[in-house]
């Protein structure tokens, strides 16, 4: 039996006989699974040239990357998905084992995006041992290319979120309580403190980084029908689709606030008033720092979507364009009452570079800094 054919029906489910033709030796080996972003594009691109031309390209690249390694085979299992089984007989200790796939998988996705301008999410599963472990070694591959849902990468390992998934159990528990909660403040019209509900929810499911994107979508639909179906307003229908169609739990959280601020006006903002005054106290404090928008929602204690979401609605600007402001208030008195040189200011006041700094400073004042010195 051809070790594709093999494969595949070893993923599917189905019973089958011997070994077939592998390549890779089943005893100890781990899966690689790719998948392709955004495969409408790439049709798109082969249009003319025909889509074969593209899967055959695909294999040439990887047999490329995989040119040093002899025990492997690679199946192209659905149009925008390609597992590679691998295993490594020639390498003696399991350190330097796990130290030749983490070399690999990043080559790997160096060489698609360089050669075929391929923009592709890798998962990684165990290793694991003997035939009978196939299925759940393709499972394991396939799941943590869900995990882009919850970091920004394009390559994540199964074993890098081994003790969360020992942890199932109690996570799972965490979340049907806090989605039972939220359901029954929306269905009992308790929508005051909807929002600190919903963002202890979201940071449930960063902490807990195991939730499948696909169940998060749905109760998110779910809460928003609730909500629909009180105000008896199901005129918003796109909402539901657009819940569908987020990348990312960033993406889906924002979404979230901001169908919240159309349909249920926050009655009080003292507690928002408070945390962005907070966060206005922090930034004084760190500006000549490099801080960014993690620092301050880790400061906070607050998700990021939801920290830069209260800072624009109170502020007016986002936390970028205040941070800015600080920065070239500061630079002013500078330039002003001391002689130091442009690019001692610029790195006192937080900027990497004098050129960054210039540049900021004519979008704030219309002038350069060395022209408002000289007036």
């Amino acid at each position: 039996m051809m070790a594709e054919k093999y494969l595949r029906q070893k993923i599917d489910g189905f019973s089958v006989g011997g070994e077939g033709e592998l390549t890779f030796n089943t005893s100890c080996f781990c899966v690689i699974a790719g998948r392709i972003r955004d495969m409408d594009k790439v049709g798109s691109r082969y249009e003319q040239k025909g889509i074969d031309l593209f899967y055959r390209s695909l294999n040439s690249i990887l047999e490329q990357a995989l040119q040093h390694y002899r025990e492997y085979d690679v199946i192209q299992y659905t149009r925008d998905t390609v597992g590679i089984f691998i295993s490594f007989s020639d390498t003696g200790s399991a350190q330097e084992i796990h130290l030749r796939i983490r070399r690999l998988v990043p080559h790997i996705h160096s060489i698609v995006q360089n050669y075929l301008d391929l923009d592709m999410l890798f998962g990684v599963s165990s290793f694991l041992y003997g035939e009978k472990e196939i299925k759940k070694a393709w499972e394991q591959a396939c799941r943590m290319l869900d995990r882009s849902f919850f970091e920004k990468r394009e390559v994540f390992y199964f074993d890098d979120l081994l003790a969360y998934y020992q942890n199932t159990d109690a996570v799972c528990k965490e979340m049907t309580a806090l989605e039972v909660r939220l359901k029954e403040s929306i269905v009992d019209g308790r929508t005051e403190g909807i929002r600190e509900e919903i963002q202890a929810y979201f940071e449930t499911l960063r902490r807990g980084k195991i939730a499948e994107p696909g169940h998060v979508a749905v109760f998110c639909q779910d809460m928003v029908k609730l909500i629909q179906a009180q105000g008896r307003n199901w005129e918003d229908v796109r909402i539901l689709q657009e819940i569908g169609e987020q990348e990312t739990l960033e993406e889906m959280e924002s979404l979230i606030y901001t169908y919240l601020d159309r349909v249920i006006p926050e009655s009080g903002d003292q507690n928002a008033n408070w945390l962005v005054r907070r966060a206005c106290d922090y930034i004084r404090e760190n500006f000549r720092q490099d801080i960014t928008l993690n620092n301050i929602a880790g400061y906070l204690e607050l998700s990021e979507s939801y920290t830069s979401r209260i800072f624009n609605k109170h502020m007016g600007m986002n936390i970028p364009a205040y941070i800015n402001q600080l920065r070239i208030e500061e630079a002013r008195e500078l330039l002003k009452s001391t002689n130091k040189k442009i690019y001692e200011i610029a790195l006192e006041v937080g900027y990497s570079s004098t050129t960054a700094f210039h540049v900021a400073f004519k979008k704030q004042e219309g002038i350069t800094p060395i022209e408002f010195r000289n007036q």
